[in-house]
C-alpha cells in the first residue's frame, strides 16, 4: 500500500484571491487555525487547503489536469489559454479523454 501524500498550502483566511487559486489548482480546504498570528492589531487565523495522494480527486488527477492545461498547444500565440484548468479538470474526472 502506497503512503499518501500530503501538499498543504496555507494562507490568512480573509484572503479570497489566495482560497480561490487553492481551489482552482485542485486544493481541498482541511481547516483553520485559529489566532496563529497578530498584525497591525489583530489577530490572524490560518487556512489551509491540500492535494492528498488518495486517488480520486487527489494529485493523480490534479496532476493530469495541470499537464494538460500547461501544453503548449492550450494556448494561443498572445499566450492566452484556449481551455480552462476546471474545464480539463472536470472532463477528465468524468473520464473523458483529451480533445
Amino acid at each position: 500500500m502506497q503512503q499518501p501524500e500530503y501538499t498543504p498550502i496555507p494562507h490568512h483566511t480573509a484572503n479570497a484571491p489566495s482560497r480561490a487559486a487553492a481551489a482552482r489548482f485542485g486544493f481541498k480546504y482541511e481547516g483553520a487555525f485559529r489566532q496563529v498570528g497578530f498584525l497591525k492589531g489583530t489577530n490572524k487565523d490560518l487556512a489551509v487547503h491540500s492535494i492528498v495522494n488518495d486517488g480520486g480527486e487527489g494529485w493523480p488527477l490534479v496532476r493530469k489536469a495541470l499537464e494538460e492545461w500547461l501544453r503548449e498547444e492550450n494556448f494561443d500565440e498572445a499566450g492566452v489559454q484556449k481551455r480552462r484548468l476546471a474545464e480539463i479538470r472536470g472532463r477528465l474526472k468524468k473520464g473523458g479523454e483529451k480533445n
